[in-house]
């Protein structure tokens, strides 16, 4: 048991995962890497009666770019821990997966948008139904969020703000979970 590690997966489908790497908590594990935080894996499972369990597991893409940059690496973890409260095993959504994959994708270029993480809870929160109308918002943030909404992140590159816009819809947003 003290050798186990306890894994939260997202599946392309939505399913949030918890699942169980028998031994992958030693530190001759060859699983261990793997199974590193904000890595893209291929894994088998194996379902008991009582619990899943990680069969295999196969490093697809570690987001090098990425890991080596700390703003990336927080950005993607408030992400990360926002995903794993608001995805439950009865109400999986594809468009999760995909969008995480995608904000991750954005955070692995060598300059990520300052707002990419916002970008990504916009969506989130449209995803979910949750998203207000940001009615009290200057109509110039309110089209920035509908953009937000509906594009994908790359088009990020389109939009030029300052700082003081940019945290004025950091500050409408952070509310948002």
């Amino acid at each position: 048991m003290e050798n186990d590690l306890s894994v939260v997966i997202l599946n392309q489908d939505g399913d949030r995962i918890d699942v169980i790497a028998k031994g992958a908590g030693t530190p001759a594990s060859k699983r261990r890497a793997h199974l590193e935080p904000i890595n893209l894996i291929d894994c088998t499972l194996y379902y008991s009666r009582n619990h899943i369990y990680l069969h295999e597991v196969k490093c697809i893409k570690s987001f090098v770019n990425l890991k080596s940059n700390l703003d990336s690496i927080t950005q993607t973890q408030k992400l990360l821990q926002i995903i794993e409260k608001n995805t439950y095993p009865e109400n999986p959504d594809a468009r999760i997966f995909d969008l995480m994959l995608e904000t991750i994708e954005c955070f692995n270029q060598a300059d990520p948008h300052p707002l990419s993480l916002e970008m990504a809870l916009i969506k989130l929160a449209n995803i979910m139904g949750i998203l207000p109308n940001f009615i009290e918002l200057e109509l110039k943030y309110r089209k920035a969020i509908e953009f937000f909404k509906v594009s994908h992140s790359s088009s990020l590159k389109r939009l030029t703000t300052n700082q003081e816009e940019n945290n004025t819809i950091k500050v409408a947003v952070q509310n948002l979970f």
